[in-house]
């Protein structure tokens, strides 16, 4: 299995830990998820993704526009023959910052946010290179001179672009060594072209993008944990301590993608008590609150590591099981609210209508399609009475 099914497949237990300690903590375990990505759960790594790409996007457009903005400033400060140059290459890099822009459409896996970082870094730092190689061979005026030496300061922006991201150490590093290789490549090109750079002067240079690449890393990892923080609050329903619907529907979809890419069987089982509304009008809503917890309890425990259990709504439950067929899901929710020993106010036994669907026997077209159908067979369970399981 990839890594994308490793993460699916440790994604319940990873909620659980966030529930447990609220976030990604400053303990060891807490550090290393800071460290490098492959540790994240699956569902906050998309979450993480969709809000690196929207913000490459955002930074790409405008730096499309600023780019070309930029060629007057050109032009009134070089030669002809110079700025000229300078144009056609702020023209190539705006074109690519606009493809980049619309690349940003892609799907929001970890994979296409980093590719999208990735390129927002890469296409000002190409620039930056063939700009300098263009003045390098030129022969300034102070005035222009002048000028040209803002454009050593171009690294030094890119560097502190890392800190509008979410990233981990691991991810800041491998986006950082390349704006340093670029700036030690133009030192070498100076020195070719006969305009070295003062040794004190390099090193100063050196160490203040080494000193602002260590602030900007430490600026992007602490909005990841912000935002797993946040992330992780909001995937916990707080009544039941089971994975809220929001979280639990993108965690389905991607069971469901990963089901039919590995042709692995997906399970997933619909829930709904028995006469719950009477529950709550008989004994109060306080007490319907009580038997929800307990029974969001009662279906953690049942759980093998990698499967999910989702509060769906209300007095509604939905059960996410990853290579597990039917029959095998049938045997163990039975075993499972059998023993569970949960009782309504009135001493009655707690049970549950449940309605079962399952990949690859059920034709489902996506991971809503799949759960229409376990909706659907869990109302012809309440239409045949109480404590009971259609599949």
């Amino acid at each position: 299995m990839d890594s994308w099914g490793r993460m699916a497949a440790r994604a319940d237990a990873l909620w659980r830990k966030a529930r447990e300690q609220g976030s990604v903590s400053w303990t060891r375990d807490g550090l290393r998820e800071l460290v490098h990505p492959l540790r994240h759960p699956a569902v906050l790594s998309r979450q993480r993704a969709r809000l690196i790409l929207a913000r490459v996007r955002v930074v790409a457009m405008l730096f499309a526009v600023l780019t070309v903005l930029w060629i007057p400033v050109d032009a009134w400060l070089f030669p002809p023959a110079l700025w000229r140059q300078l144009a056609w290459a702020r023209i190539g890099a705006a074109s690519a910052f606009a493809v980049l822009a619309w690349a940003c459409r892609a799907s929001p896996t970890p994979g296409n946010g980093f590719k999208a970082m990735l390129g927002l870094f890469i296409i000002p730092v190409a620039f930056y290179l063939a700009a300098e190689m263009i003045i390098a061979r030129a022969h300034l005026g102070s005035h222009s001179a002048g000028l040209a030496d803002v454009y050593a300061l171009s690294p030094l922006l890119f560097i502190a672009g890392i800190s509008i991201f979410p990233l981990t150490v691991a991810e800041s590093v491998s986006l950082a060594l390349p704006v340093l290789a670029a700036l030690l490549i133009l030192r070498a090109l100076r020195a070719m072209a006969g305009h070295p750079l003062m040794p004190n002067a390099a090193v100063a240079s050196i160490w203040l993008l080494v000193v602002l690449a260590a602030v900007s890393l430490m600026a992007a990892g602490s909005q990841l944990h912000m935002l797993y923080a946040l992330a992780g609050r909001a995937a916990i329903d707080p009544m039941t301590g089971l994975t809220s619907r929001s979280s639990g529907e993108e965690l389905l979809r991607l069971q469901f993608t990963l089901s039919q890419r590995h042709d692995y069987p997906l399970t997933i089982a619909f829930l709904d008590i028995d006469d719950f509304k009477a529950i709550n009008d008989r004994a109060g809503h306080e007490a319907g609150d009580a038997l929800l917890s307990a029974a969001g309890q009662v279906l953690r425990r049942g759980l093998r590591e990698g499967d999910a259990a989702i509060r769906w709504g209300g007095d509604e439950f939905l059960l996410v099981f990853p290579y597990a067929r039917e029959n095998e899901i049938k045997r163990r929710l039975c075993e499972t609210l059998s023993s569970a020993g949960l009782r309504r106010s009135d001493g009655a036994p707690l049970t549950f209508r449940v309605g079962v669907a399952s990949l690859p026997r059920d034709l489902a077209s996506d991971a809503a399609d799949l759960v229409r159908l376990a909706d659907q067979r869990m109302y012809e369970a309440k239409l045949e009475g109480k404590n009971r399981l259609v599949t």
